[in-house]
This record gives structure tokens, C-alpha cells and sequence, in this order.
């Protein structure tokens, strides 16, 4: 049991967007669907899945950037889903978020002294104190005072990145979103940024949600991960745990497609996932994995797996434990639908 109270703590969380079709049609999608999960003080939290399936629109409800449709939100202990913008305005000082493009998410009419100090300037910083905290946070990201009257332009990818990190660092925030904050780099730059991240990590206490498609990268930073299909988070654990003993037939497709840059490994035989994904303006029945599991049973295509929980490694799957016909297996404990 962990002694401290969670800093994020998301309950059955879903998200929806009205839509259109082209013959005029409308309807909802369901881009976050009944999540839930904690993040402790100093984790990082990694969420993986494929594109579309709502990694993106998970963090931004938690950040306040999209509206949530139903469920709750905590900071802190604090429910912060139906804040205001005024309660927004302070919380943002605590939850900040790393963009995946270091370039687009750079004014490039602005210098980096001015990009990172426009934060402190709209808390009130001016003057000696101002020049002081942008020269402490160019320090932070491993960057020389020098580069300050530069713009983002003359700077490499891994430099921008660094950047952004410094402009999120600026108001000294508890909580970070990592939205894909490697992907546009080199690998060479990716290793960099990953340690920069760990040490601000060590240094500060921050936490960080990791939104990532590289497995290789997430298991160098994460210390939980989630994974997530069609809106619904399917397997939850701790990184070993996952990567040695994935349970969710989908958590075990994405695990065998990742490279191991390693000659010597012997790779296990390959899912192979029949199918595209489903349209969340219409996702299937019963468990939205139904059709491209190898594993589907009749009740997959009815009911909504529950959760099963052995010693904190989280699986949605009516494969893992028992079906509803069945008693069910001692060592594990079904919890309520979708919560983790």
C-alpha cells in the first residue's frame, strides 16, 4: 500500500464529441470511455496505444482543454473536472503540458528568453527576479545563458525540446503531460531528452502522464504503463510486469510487433491482429477488442469485460479470470467495470 494520496485520480471518465457525417447524418463519439486510474507523486505514468484511440484526448480532459462528459477528475484531492477558468488559471500553474512538435509550439517571433519568461510575466515576474528564474530554467534543461536572444529557428529539434521543457518547467508545476515528447526526434536526441526528463523528475518530484507509440521508449521511462484501445484502457501494470507478462491479447499484439534491437534475441511468435480498428462513431458491443481478438468468446460481443486485478496488474478481458458462467479464479479479483 502506498502511504501518500494519489496527484491525479481519474474515475470513470469519458469523453464524447458530437459529429456529422457527410449525408448529414449526426451522432456522438465516444473518444474516452468509462477510464480510471491513479498517479502517485514522482511516477510517470505511460499510456500506449494506437492512433485514434483517444491517448491524446485523455490528457487534454485532465488538463482542462476538452470538456469531460461524465466522471471525475482529481489534483491533489481535489476535483478539478467542473473547475472554472478562473480555478483553471491557478491550476495551470501545477499541470503543464510538453507538445510533440518542439517547432510548431515555438513562437517564432519570439526569443527563447521571451518564450520561456512569458509564463512568469503573466504571474507578475518582472525585473531582477525575472532574469534570474529564465537563466535557472535554461540551466535546468542543459542550456547556456548565451541562447537566450536566439530564436527557435537556429536550434535543433532536441534544443527546441528542450525549450518547451523549460517554458513548462517555468512555474514550478507538479504535474506534466508528455504528449508523444520524443517522437519528432532523433533517436541519438530521444535518449537525451528521456534522461532530461528523468532527472528534472529525481530533482523536482514531478510526475509525468507519457503519451507514447514507442514501446522501447516507454519501457526506458515508465514506471506503470497503460494500455488503451477505442477509447477504453484494456491492461494496466507495472513496466516489468507488462512487458514480461502482458495478459490482454491486445497488450501481446503490440508487445511482438515491437523491434528489439538486439541479434541475439530470440522473438516469440507474432500476433498477428486480423482487421482495422472499429469506427468509434460505431464501436462494437461488448468489448471493443471483439473483433480482432484471436481469443473471442460469445459473452466478448455482449457484456463489457470487468476489471481483473492480481497484485496491481490490471487486465479488461474476459479471458483473464473467468466468464460469467464460470466461478472464477481465487488468485484474482474482479473489481467494478473499467475502473483500475
Amino acid at each position: 500500500m502506498r502511504a501518500e494520496n494519489p496527484i491525479i485520480e481519474v474515475k470513470n471518465l469519458s469523453v464524447d464529441f458530437k459529429v456529422r457525417g457527410r449525408n448529414g447524418s449526426s451522432g456522438l463519439v465516444s473518444a474516452v470511455d468509462n477510464v480510471s486510474f491513479s498517479i502517485w507523486p514522482g511516477e510517470t505514468f505511460a499510456l500506449v496505444g494506437e492512433s485514434g484511440c483517444g491517448k491524446t484526448t485523455l490528457g487534454k480532459a485532465i488538463l482542462g482543454r476538452v470538456p469531460a462528459t461524465s466522471g471525475s477528475i482529481q489534483f491533489s484531492g481535489s476535483e478539478i473536472s467542473s473547475a472554472s477558468r478562473s480555478e483553471w488559471r491557478e491550476l495551470h500553474g501545477n499541470m503543464q503540458l510538453i507538445f510533440q512538435n518542439p517547432f510548431s509550439s515555438l513562437n517564432p517571433r519570439m526569443t527563447v528568453r521571451e518564450i520561456i519568461g512569458e509564463p512568469l510575466i503573466v504571474r507578475g515576474a518582472k525585473g531582477e527576479s525575472l532574469d534570474k528564474r529564465i537563466d535557472q530554467l535554461l540551466e535546468m534543461v542543459r542550456l547556456p545563458k548565451s541562447v537566450g536572444h536566439r530564436y527557435p529557428h537556429a536550434f535543433s529539434g532536441g534544443q527546441r525540446q528542450r525549450i518547451v521543457i523549460a517554458r513548462a518547467l517555468a512555474l514550478s508545476p507538479k504535474f506534466i503531460v508528455a504528449d508523444e515528447a520524443v517522437s519528432a526526434l532523433d533517436v541519438s536526441i530521444q535518449a537525451q531528452i528521456i534522461i532530461l526528463l528523468q532527472e528534472l523528475q529525481k530533482e523536482l518530484g514531478i510526475s509525468y502522464l507519457f503519451i507514447a507509440h514507442n514501446l522501447a521508449v516507454v519501457r526506458q521511462i515508465a514506471d506503470r504503463v497503460a494500455v488503451m484501445y477505442l477509447g477504453r484502457i484494456v491492461e494496466i501494470a507495472d513496466r516489468e510486469t507488462l512487458y514480461k507478462d502482458p495478459q490482454h491479447p491486445y497488450t501481446k499484439a503490440l508487445l511482438s510487433a515491437a523491434p528489439i534491437p538486439d541479434p541475439s534475441y530470440v522473438r516469440p511468435k507474432r500476433v498477428m491482429l486480423e482487421g482495422d480498428p472499429p469506427s468509434p462513431f460505431n464501436p462494437p458491443s461488448g468489448c471493443r477488442f471483439n473483433t480482432r481478438c484471436c481469443q473471442v468468446m460469445d459473452v466478448c460481443k455482449v457484456d463489457s469485460p470487468p476489471t481483473v486485478n492480481n497484485k496491481d496488474h490490471h487486465v479488461a478481458c474476459w479471458g483473464v479470470g473467468s466468464a460469467p458462467e464460470d466461478e472464477g479464479v481465487k488468485s484474482l479479483q474482479i473489481t467494478e467495470k473499467g475502473s483500475f
